[in-house]
């Protein structure tokens, strides 16, 4: 009996492991920004679930290494989404200052100002 117990409970510990951070992705994907992600959060989710992994791989824990390995790879896919959506919007950000709004280029780096003065 205690197997089976332990077997239903690691069954489900995984589904709802891996099942976690699939909403934030599909929100940080819909939104195209992950502004609301804290890197403390990320980092720490990381290195925990890399960890487990480490040990889950030394103690056969078969949905201890899926639950592990499927959590880090969502994690540093929000990493990675968030870099590039904070990359991306800054571009889109600092190129809508330069065509709409003259007076706010004073806070543009020097040289994309001299560039843009340049093209126009």
């Amino acid at each position: 009996m205690n197997a089976i117990a332990l077997d239903v409970s690691g069954t489900l510990s995984t589904v709802c492991y891996v099942l976690m951070l699939l909403p934030q992705i599909g929100k940080v994907v819909r939104d195209r920004s992950a502004h609301g992600i804290n890197w403390a959060m990320l980092i720490v989710g990381c290195m925990a679930s890399s960890t487990g992994l480490v040990y889950a791989l030394l103690l056969p824990a078969p949905f201890v290494v899926l639950s592990s390995g499927l959590y880090c790879i969502q994690t540093m896919l929000l990493m990675v989404l968030k870099l590039y959506f904070s990359y991306s919007n800054k571009l889109d950000t600092e190129q809508w200052a330069t065509r709409h709004d003259e007076s706010n280029r004073s806070h543009l780096p020097f040289d994309f100002v001299r560039v843009t003065l340049a093209l126009e």
